[in-house]
């Protein structure tokens, strides 16, 4: 066990790795998801910028999810970055075993395949559209 900052670290690197692999696959489905409800790069550049300090505020990271309205928690329970959080800690500084934080993990594989299907129908949608108007004769 190792300090870093005054904080106990019980966690292997190995560990924090393993836990790390759900949540990237989560925030990629959800970056799929995003990336195809918005039509042009600069968009998810505004949206991005606009959406991380909520996210941020959200996940529990610096501010318990104990203490939000139970509608917050609602919306907090969709973004990736809360059960991440929860296992990451869990983990590392509560020495709990990946066992322990198991429900965590499920729900962030969860999470990244519903974006990602969700992500890709609306990607499916928006090529059918495009090509639909592509292939349309012009009125001149």
């Amino acid at each position: 066990m190792a300090w870093v900052l005054g904080y106990r670290q019980t966690a292997t690197i190995p560990e924090i790795l393993l836990l790390t692999f759900p949540f990237l696959l989560a925030v990629l489905g959800l970056g799929k998801l995003v990336t195809e409800c918005l039509r042009s790069v600069e968009m998810i550049y505004l949206t991005l910028s606009f959406i991380t300090t909520p996210v941020f505020y959200l996940s529990g990271t610096i501010w318990p999810l104990q203490a939000m309205p139970q509608w917050v928690r609602a919306i907090s329970s969709m973004i990736p970055s809360t059960w991440a959080t929860k296992a990451i800690a869990g983990v590392n500084q509560m020495g709990l075993s990946l066992r322990d934080v198991g429900g965590d993990v499920a729900m962030l594989l969860l999470l990244g395949a519903i974006y990602t299907l969700i992500g890709i129908g609306v990607g499916a949608l928006r090529n059918r559209v495009g090509l639909r108007n592509l292939f349309r004769k012009r009125q001149v």
